[in-house]
């Protein structure tokens, strides 16, 4: 069953903004890679267009028993989802929720890079209503990053200050989960929206809101390839800048497609505790005259 929904405040759940807030690298194994695949990122400015291409897909962002912890109260069919990513440049990016496949990027996969060197600031899933007219839910479930609860708070800040551009409007309470590093649900608030707009404005200073308001226009797009891709028993081989072995028959004239390429092979990431490793990245701050006008400041103890 679902721990009960409990209505919070934002400052009550969130501790004061400090001054840098960490990123996540991959920890987990990340399964082999066997097909080559082409992914779809989309931002803020293309979700409504995801949304348009879920909605006429049979199934569409219906998460399975299997990708929804604690959820069996419930019915299943309304639980409509997307996964979400912001990189560490606070760029949020959006894509289709479900088991990675060749139809679905893992949510290191929707960096652009390889395993160990993909990272983001938080990343997990949002729930919208069966109509996908309002954003109902949002967590940090992702098995790369494992990110903390507490890296919420940037996405939920990113939402909050493009409001306006996002074909679903935020809900006027909005459930956030709190998650174990397993993935299990282990506690959910309910935010109530009028408040997680003035914690906003109290927490982050002008110019960290403006930075969030700059997001990407265009959609981007990435490829993965399994290691060897291009190998073959039955002609030269030539080796590439890219180190990528290229074999016969390629057409010499033929232009390597303008993507992102990465060529995977599986790893694991080894720390001692099994936990995350974070990097630190400095919000910009306000200069002295603005921070005497923020009420907390950012470096409250």
């Amino acid at each position: 069953m679902k721990p009960k929904l409990t209505p919070k405040k934002p400052v009550e759940i969130f501790p004061p903004q400090e001054e840098q807030s960490p990123s996540y690298y991959a920890v987990h194994n990340p399964r082999k890679i066997r097909h080559q695949s082409e992914f779809t990122i989309y931002p803020i400015s293309g979700l409504s267009k995801l949304i348009t291409e879920l909605s006429l897909t049979p199934n569409h962002g219906i998460s399975s028993d299997n990708e929804i912890d604690n959820d069996d109260d419930e019915d299943q069919s309304s639980k409509i989802r997307l996964r979400y990513l912001v990189d560490v440049n606070f760029n949020l990016w959006f894509a289709p929720e479900g088991s990675a496949s060749r139809m679905i990027p893992a949510h290191y996969q929707m960096t652009g890079e390889m395993a160990n060197a993909a990272r983001c600031v938080v990343a997990g899933n949002i729930e919208f209503s069966e109509d996908y007219q309002t954003i109902t839910m949002i967590n940090h479930k992702s098995g790369d990053f494992r990110p903390d609860f507490h890296a919420l708070k940037l996405v939920l800040a990113i939402l909050v200050t493009n409001e306006e551009e996002l074909p679903s409007k935020l809900a006027a309470e909005l459930c956030v989960e709190n998650l174990e590093y397993s993935g299990r649900i282990k506690e959910r608030y309910n935010l109530k929206l009028a408040e997680l707009k003035t914690w906003v404005d109290e927490t982050f200073s002008a110019e960290q809101q403006a930075l969030f308001q700059t997001q990407p226009v265009a959609t981007k797009q990435v490829t993965y390839e399994p290691p060897n891709a291009h190998a073959s028993f039955g002609g030269k081989r030539r080796f590439s800048a890219g180190s990528s072995f290229f074999s016969a028959p390629i057409d010499d004239e033929q232009e390597p497609p303008a993507k992102i390429r990465c060529e995977m092979r599986p790893m694991r990431l080894l720390f001692k505790d099994d936990t995350p490793q974070q990097r630190a990245i400095l919000l910009p701050q306000p200069d002295d005259d603005a921070k005497a006008s923020q009420t907390p400041s950012l470096n409250t103890n």
